[in-house]
């Protein structure tokens, strides 16, 4: 099996990114190619079974990071976790005292290396390149010990490091704002969706306004509770799921022609289309049922996105939705995006 190769390119030691993939600059007086071996030892992780424990004070890790907790440990200090078999295209970094499971390795001994910089440059690898098993996925130790890596001296290793530290912490702390920023719209959402705003602006309650039970709890007096087919167009398909089974499938698909709207396109209240498939007019017109038009609501009916929805922007050209989405149409009476939150 061929190993992968690293270009080097001659350009005063730096480390960049091109195309999405880490090209290591190498200076001929500063910077040298080592193996993997050279930098680290790889240990093999041992199964838990014997130290798992709700109560334990060690993180049992895997490639995935932290898994399960155990009372004893493997390591103390900073090591680099890489799979062995299954999810072998993950790398992890993992500190303090952890114990690796048996389906992954885990990296010691960095003489030559600053741990942080050589995770980073492992992270530019396609490891499943690396594969060497026909059933599921296996990396060896040997193969890996192979990898040529070139190596600045330790001192701009640990700058390296630094710099995309610091380029993580920014990620994570931008995450957690975006997560603080969504738990206070489903609170605002939760709010206004069963309390609303009266004539002046203000957000009800029952200290203020009159209530009422209803099956989905209190409501203002006012509202009443509506099934989402009443709520929907009176077209005979305004709420119709895509072609079952074998009424769309790879034989019908085409280069061109009416798109097919798929689960995997509908976020959370957005809709994210990429790399379509279609099929021709007259499959199309076979299927009408299942037609989507701009306005129309497409929701993921299985699926790691089951129960997500989206309006099908103004600008979409009219679809056919797939066997794993649903779609409603919403009367002219009511508000698609009034139901979508609602959803």
């Amino acid at each position: 099996m061929s190993m992968p190769t690293v270009t080097c390119w001659m350009m005063k030691g730096k480390l960049i990114r091109v195309k999405g993939e880490m090209k290591a600059v190498e200076d001929a007086n500063r910077w040298q190619t080592k193996s993997l071996r050279d930098l680290a030892t790889i240990n093999y992780g041992r199964s838990p079974s014997e130290i798992l424990a709700d109560d334990g004070v060690y993180p049992v890790v895997g490639t995935g990071g932290s898994e399960r907790r155990g009372n004893d440990y493997l390591h103390d200090g900073e090591s680099i976790i890489l799979g062995r078999k299954g999810t072998i295209d993950r790398v992890y970094f993992a500190t303090g005292r952890f114990w690796t499971i048996d389906t992954a390795y885990y990296l010691t001994d960095f003489t030559e290396s600053v741990p942080r910089w050589l995770y980073y440059f492992l992270q530019t690898i396609d490891l499943r390149q690396m594969n060497e098993a026909t059933g599921v996925p296996s990396l060896s130790r040997e193969l890996l010990y192979k990898i040529e890596i070139p190596t600045p001296p330790k001192p701009e290793q640990t700058k390296i490091a630094e710099v995309f530290s610091t380029v993580d912490r920014a990620i994570e702390q931008t995450e957690a704002l975006i997560a603080k920023q969504q738990r206070i719209k489903t609170g605002l959402m939760q709010d206004l969706l069963t309390r609303g705003i009266d004539e002046h602006g203000n957000l009800r309650s029952e200290q203020t306004h009159q209530f009422k039970d209803s099956p989905l709890g209190r409501i203002p007096v006012e509202w009443d509770v509506a099934s989402l087919q009443s709520m929907a167009s009176k077209d005979k398909h305004s709420i119709v799921d895509g072609p079952f089974g074998s009424n769309l499938k790879m034989i019908h698909y085409r280069d061109s022609g009416v798109p097919i709207i798929q689960s995997g396109f509908v976020t959370r209240g957005v809709f994210a289309a990429s790399n379509y498939l279609y099929v021709d007019k007259s499959k199309f017109k076979s299927e009408i049922r299942s037609k989507a038009v701009p306005g129309d609501i497409v929701m993921a009916k299985i699926g790691a996105r089951c129960g997500m929805s989206s309006i099908l922007p103004d600008n979409h050209p009219i679809s056919i939705i797939a066997g794993n989405c649903i779609k409603v149409t919403v009367s002219e009476e009511n508000s698609n995006k009034y139901v979508l939150a609602c959803l």
